[in-house]
């Protein structure tokens, strides 16, 4: 039964994947060049260089955490439960790492929309370790994409 949410879980994340990609591309070259050569945007942002460091761990992990979820899919299309197994320990792993570098960049926001965003990401992070399955795999997904538009709002 596990197993069957996990494929649910997974086919899912892949579908819901692809709408988050269109915003990665754009999230990396504006991460690239404002880590580069910090801009007035930069510094007329009112949380500066914490934005610069947000795109850039949010990037980083939103990432991350996708090609565990297709590690997983890809072990369930195969039936290997050792391979299920140890993806999704991957998946719960990146999920204890990406709140945690979040978290102490998100008491350092100003902005309440972004400050927001990034509590509740940190929340629904925390939540899917704890184990909520499928509910708590979409809620994640959710909370990324609201912090990533919070971020493009945010942090220009």
């Amino acid at each position: 039964m596990r197993h069957l949410t996990a494929a649910i879980v997974a086919t899912a994340v892949l579908f819901l994947g692809a709408g988050c990609g269109d915003s990665g591309p754009a999230e990396a070259d504006t991460a690239t060049t404002t880590s580069a050569a910090p801009t007035a945007s930069v510094s007329a942002s009112p949380d500066g260089q914490v934005c610069v460091d947000l795109k850039a761990v949010h990037l980083q992990y939103s990432v991350k955490f996708t090609e565990n979820v297709e590690k997983t899919t890809a072990a369930i299309k195969k039936g290997d439960d050792a391979a299920i197994d140890a993806a999704e320990k991957e998946e719960r792993a990146t999920a204890v790492e990406w709140s945690g570098k979040l978290e102490p960049l998100a008491a350092q926001v100003q902005g309440p929309e972004l400050r927001k965003a990034l509590d509740d990401l940190v929340a629904a992070l925390k939540r899917y370790n704890a184990g909520n399955g499928a509910d708590g795999l979409a809620d994640l997904l959710q909370r990324s994409r609201d912090t990533t538009a919070a971020l493009i709002r945010s942090c220009p």
